[in-house]
């Protein structure tokens, strides 16, 4: 008598990775599918709707030309993260993103929200304070920041808020500036 105890989703990727006539399991065909059914559902990785800016002005003149990203992290009362980011295009490794360029004292980065529950980037129109020290903004001389190393200065802020995804601060107004 076979086993039926096995419940019947087990039982349906027992089936499916045992097909042994086909040249790739079925299993990891369905698996395939269904991450990338749900990362269109989803909107994939950056998101296409519309979104704020995190702004810093007052910029010395000696970053022009420069490039800048915004990172801001909240723990939320349920214990879900929440990574906040300002950059062209976003990566959770930090080394790995494109950086906005600074021009005339001044950087606007399209802001973009990570959550770290469903591992999803989306653009960023909330209101939320983001209260330090997990709210920076990272100036490198290369668009692509490949270390820490190359961080040319390094601005920390005790709060950030944002409305309707935008926020704007002063380069005068950081709490703490190592360059």
């Amino acid at each position: 008598m076979k086993n039926k105890s096995k419940a019947p989703l087990v039982r349906l990727f027992g089936n499916l990775n045992r097909a042994r006539s086909a040249k790739v399991p079925l299993l990891i065909i369905a698996l395939v599918a269904a991450i990338g059914f749900s990362m269109a559902a989803c909107g994939g990785g950056g998101g296409s709707g519309s979104g704020g800016t995190f702004t810093l002005t007052g910029i010395p003149a000696e970053y022009n030309g420069k490039y800048a990203l915004y990172r801001g992290y909240i723990e939320l009362a349920d214990s879900t993260s929440v990574l906040h980011f300002g950059c062209e295009n976003p990566d959770v490794g930090i080394t790995g993103s494109k950086m906005s360029r600074i021009s005339n004292g001044s950087v606007s980065m399209p802001m973009r929200v990570l959550d770290v529950s469903k591992f999803e980037w989306q653009r960023y129109s909330g209101n939320d304070t983001i209260n330090g020290p997990y709210s920076e903004v990272l100036i490198s001389d290369t668009q692509t920041l490949s270390s820490y190393n190359s961080v040319l200065a390094w601005l920390e802020f005790n709060s950030v808020t944002f409305s309707n995804g935008s926020a704007t601060k002063s380069w005068s107004a950081a709490d703490r500036i190592d360059d």
